[in-house]
């Protein structure tokens, strides 16, 4: 496969993930900023915990895609020719 697709197909995955890590992020905070009394409802609860396990779903995703594209990066000899 040539460098540059690979190159360009581990930043697109990179991307998704990044933007999948930030809706999950805006959907957890918005969960838990929906609880004004501080002590939630028990659907509450659960839609909590649905966001965070997202969440973390999501930023595993962005780590591991990130690592994949680094790895790339320092593995390859011509990794100066890629674009910046």
């Amino acid at each position: 496969m040539d460098r540059n697709i690979r190159f360009h197909e581990l930043e697109v995955r990179l991307l998704k993930a990044q933007r999948r890590a930030e809706r999950a992020s805006c959907d957890f905070a918005e969960a838990t900023d929906y609880v004004p009394s501080g002590i939630p409802y028990p659907d509450s609860v659960t839609r909590i915990h649905v966001a965070a396990r997202e969440y973390r779903s999501a930023m595993a995703e962005f780590e591991s895609a990130s690592r994949e594209r680094n790895q790339f990066l320092l593995d390859e000899p011509a990794a100066s020719s890629l674009p910046s």
